[in-house]
């Protein structure tokens, strides 16, 4: 949801981009770039395949290689507006939650993951009454426990949920949609 309208990027959009624009920076760059890194305990492999949104540290190595990403978002465009979604709202599409910012579930805390499913919901709900209170795993994964599942169905939070993992677990089956 935080990607509507181009507010914010993708952070996996940011750390391809930190990737590439590594291997054509000078030398002095690298090494302050290698330092932002080592600092953080990450390796830039490491960066670009956790699946986590790092704000702070992209945000710093984007600007040490000249990354201007507010500018990219309002040339570009790449996300979707709301005019959009409200469009395809109109159009009689589905439109239900992917997550806030799309982290690795399994990589985040119990409670951020109740987070991002509610506040995510609560987003689209908010500019776009008619949004389906569905919710579609990130990566495929569903993270969180049945007991988990069933509450935020229960509170009419999540009507339905998707993942790829192709486990489905039985008190979840009708719900949990592989």
């Amino acid at each position: 949801s935080s990607l509507i309208d181009n507010q914010r990027p993708f952070f996996e959009d940011i750390a391809g981009w930190i990737a590439v624009r590594f291997t054509e920076a000078t030398h002095a760059i690298q090494l302050a770039v290698q330092a932002e890194l080592n600092q953080s305990g990450l390796s830039l492999a490491q960066l670009l395949n956790s699946r986590v949104p790092r704000w702070e540290l992209l945000e710093g190595l984007a600007s040490l290689l000249d990354i201007d990403v507010s500018q990219w978002l309002a040339d570009e465009q790449p996300y979707l507006t709301a005019a959009q979604v409200t469009s395809l709202l109109r159009d009689g599409f589905h439109v239900g939650a992917h997550s806030v910012d799309h982290p690795l579930f399994s990589a985040i805390t119990p409670e951020k993951r109740i987070e991002q499913v509610t506040n995510s919901l609560r987003n689209l709900r908010r500019a776009f009454p008619t949004v389906s209170p569905v919710f579609a795993f990130p990566y495929g994964e569903f993270d969180l426990s049945g007991r988990d599942l069933c509450a935020l169905q229960k509170d009419g939070e999540v009507s339905m949920w998707f993942g790829t993992r192709g486990i489905v677990m039985d008190q979840m089956e009708p719900l949990l949609v592989q």
